[in-house]
């Protein structure tokens, strides 16, 4: 008689096989209120006014990203390096 191909063999211990719970994944605070989670949506999707107001904050995201490229390349990141 040959062994069954596929499932388990009878002789094992089943005790041993328990599920384990674990906590991975956890985000580690506390699910945001409704009013919070919209204002902080309404604060995401603020367009600038004008022209004006899209320049200025276009130059500081410039900026603050030519500052974090001049570190990197300071500090000897190969990510960085030209």
């Amino acid at each position: 008689m040959r062994p069954p191909l596929f499932g388990r063999s009878k002789s094992q211990d089943d005790s041993s096989a328990a599920p384990v719970v674990q906590e991975l994944g956890k985000k580690g605070r506390p699910t945001p209120t409704r009013k919070e989670a919209e204002a902080a949506a309404k604060a995401r999707a603020k367009v600038p006014r004008t022209r004006k107001e899209q320049m200025l904050a276009q130059r500081g995201a410039k900026s603050e990203s030519s500052k974090v490229v001049r570190a990197g390349m300071k500090a000897g990141d190969e990510r960085y390096m030209l």
